[in-house]
């Protein structure tokens, strides 16, 4: 792969990360969280849970495969 092809997977690795979690993944968690405010005991906090796990997924899968890349 050539650099030029090599950056245009990083940037759209860069843009899914991005994208993702504050679009779907933000939803989510305001959905969730804001209805297990208000009601805490209808597992509401088990789907608040699973988004911030996505969360922490997405975000550490995006570092541990640029993880030997140096910074351009």
């Amino acid at each position: 792969m050539t650099k030029r092809q090599v950056n245009k997977v990083f940037l759209t690795d860069l843009i899914k990360v991005f994208l993702i979690p504050t679009l779907i993944n933000k939803t989510l968690m305001l959905y969730f969280g804001l209805h297990y405010a208000e009601y805490p005991g209808d597992g509401y906090g088990y789907g608040l849970a699973a988004t911030i796990c996505f969360l922490i997924f997405t975000m550490g899968r995006f570092l541990w495969k640029y993880r030997h890349e140096d910074d351009p």
